[in-house]
């Protein structure tokens, strides 16, 4: 929504959640 992503059919739901929670899942139980 902040960022230019005009080929973004589901809005930023795919853009946010990909790159996010892939190396945040995998360090915040760890830490």
């Amino acid at each position: 929504a902040d960022w230019p992503t005009p080929r973004t059919p589901e809005g930023e739901a795919p853009h946010v959640v990909a790159p996010a929670p892939h190396p945040a899942r995998d360090e915040e139980p760890k830490l």
